[in-house]
């Protein structure tokens, strides 16, 4: 797959910075990135074995709202 990104002067610089710093050239540093993104399986498992996630028995609320209707919970 080939992928095109436009990315400003800044950007780049940036990009070529934090490449050189680990040894890459900008291309193995995307992909880097990429492999290194966890999954949503990973991280809920890594929220329960932390205990962030899980941890709370029942409703938390003690409106009794769910906490989809909580303003800004998403």
């Amino acid at each position: 797959m080939t992928l095109t990104l436009e990315l400003t002067s800044e950007q780049e610089t940036k990009l070529r910075d934090k490449a050189a710093k680990i040894g890459l050239d900008p291309e193995g540093y995307i992909l880097q990135i990429i492999d290194d993104v966890p999954t949503v399986e990973s991280s809920a498992k890594r929220l329960q074995r932390l205990g962030i996630l899980g941890g709370v028995a029942g409703n938390p609320r003690q409106d009794g709202r769910p906490w989809s209707e909580i303003e800004g919970f998403e």
